[in-house]
């Protein structure tokens, strides 16, 4: 609950196609919007492969927006729950208006031959490289609601 010396912050209205325009290298999101300070909604191209990696702490959800497909390998947890090179892959093929959850722990790689222009949520001030934070993927996830 807010109390009545917070003052609560209404932000403008934010196109999604304009931000995406802004856009000029892939897997380098940015922030369209926040939900209770604690879950971002971010936009970004994909292109080409990206590295395997999870999210331990956090669900990740793709909403494909336009372009691809998208093909989201999945590595399933080993017989012993470990993920890995020990789990079973499969890729999930996703197009224009299909969105997928990854679950927080699982081993995932987006790539796609095509652009493909992506909504992703996922908790605030989470690595877009997950437990691969030493990665040269990594990227600074730019606010676009200044």
């Amino acid at each position: 609950m807010t109390s009545p010396s917070t003052p609560i912050q209404v932000r403008p209205k934010i196109s999604l196609p304009a931000v995406l325009s802004t856009i000029t290298t892939h897997y380098s999101p940015k922030i369209v919007a926040l939900l209770n300070t604690a879950i971002e909604f971010r936009v970004s191209k994909l292109k080409g492969d990206f590295i395997w990696h999870a999210h331990e702490g956090t669900d990740e959800l793709f909403y494909v927006i336009e372009g691809g497909p998208l093909h989201m390998g999945i590595r399933h947890p080993d017989s012993h729950g470990k993920d890995g090179e020990g789990g079973v892959e499969e890729t999930v093929v996703l197009e224009v208006g299909d969105m997928f959850v990854v679950p927080k722990g699982v081993q995932h790689q987006p790539r796609a031959e095509n652009e493909v222009s992506v909504m992703v949520v996922e908790t605030a001030g989470e690595a877009i490289t997950g437990d691969r934070v030493d990665s040269e993927r990594t990227a600074v996830v730019e606010d676009a609601r200044v």
